[in-house]
């Protein structure tokens, strides 16, 4: 058997039945063994975190593989090839042939939803195999959420006067079928997750909007709450 290395030679001479070496030898070599399964070191992306919501249906991905002998240093036969899984279909990628693989691809068009995880096997020149490297769950939502439902104030009436500076608007939790509401803004403002808004209002006529935004970051359309006259000067007295 033989060991794992480069450079292994073998020399063949012939003898003749009474004895006689020929003078040169036949040389077979240099063999190359390589017993040990290429290793995939890193997989990352930067458009989906692993776990995380993400409206690009657009995915990158970047990873490392090394395919080196048992000494942890000497180069093996090379990365030949990858398989990438998803959604349980399998793309073929070749490698650079050499030990050391920094490598890229995209994948298109990805559907909404959890989508599982991504499994990448690396293949080296011998035909051994990279233990699957798992990057994931990959999380995909394109959907915007729907607009909140049932906004209102108990401080004040939309299209009315109001002597009142201090507004109180609520509404319901939006719907978002996919990865769900994460917080709201009102005109623009986040309300960090609160389904209700305080806030000091001056003289003049003023109009609220509120969206939900998903945990994707799609910000849905707006639910309105408008033309709340602010009167806060006392007339003039009668002469």
């Amino acid at each position: 058997n033989l060991s794992e290395g480069d450079g292994q030679t073998f020399d063949v001479r012939a003898r003749d039945a009474a004895g006689n070496w020929c003078d040169n030898a036949s040389t077979y070599g240099p063999v190359r063994v390589d017993l040990t399964n290429p290793v995939i070191s890193s997989l990352s992306s930067t458009s989906h975190q692993e776990n995380v919501w993400s409206n690009s249906p657009d995915a990158n991905f970047s990873w490392v593989a090394d395919d080196l002998l048992g000494d942890g240093s000497t180069p093996g036969a090379g990365i030949v090839g990858f398989e990438i899984t998803i959604l349980g279909q399998s793309t073929s990628l070749g490698g650079s042939l050499s030990s050391f693989d920094f490598h890229s691809s995209t994948w298109a068009s990805l559907p909404d939803g959890d989508l599982g995880n991504l499994g990448l096997v690396a293949q080296d020149g011998t035909g051994h195999q990279s233990t699957p490297f798992q990057y994931g769950p990959i999380l995909v939502d394109r959907v915007a959420p729907d607009a909140p439902g049932n906004l209102v104030s108990s401080t004040h009436a939309e299209n009315s006067f109001s002597n009142v500076s201090g507004l109180v608007l609520s509404w319901d939790v939006a719907v978002d079928a996919t990865s769900g509401a994460e917080t709201y803004a009102v005109n623009g403002v986040d309300t960090l997750g609160l389904t209700n808004w305080s806030e000091t209002l001056v003289d003049g006529v003023h109009s609220f909007s509120v969206r939900a935004v998903d945990f994707a970051g799609n910000i849905g359309i707006a639910s309105a709450f408008s033309n709340v006259a602010i009167d806060l000067t006392q007339p003039d007295s009668l002469t």
